[in-house]
């Protein structure tokens, strides 16, 4: 039998939460939580594209 994955858990600085359970929280939890993983997209477009740059500067 193959195990099923926890809808949520932990490690030792962050909760987290699957996205079949997600959908069952409360509206401001999702709302609060959508906020920051649209910062973190950010974070990461930001950052990508000074990889990509220094990246393009090694292939010179």
């Amino acid at each position: 039998m193959q195990n099923a994955k926890p809808l949520i858990w932990e490690d030792d600085e962050y909760f987290y939460v699957s996205s079949a359970a997600f959908k069952h929280l409360p509206p401001e939890f999702r709302a609060a939580a959508e906020i920051r993983q649209r910062q973190g997209l950010d974070v990461l477009k930001i950052a990508d594209k000074d990889i990509q740059a220094v990246m393009a500067i090694g292939r010179r």
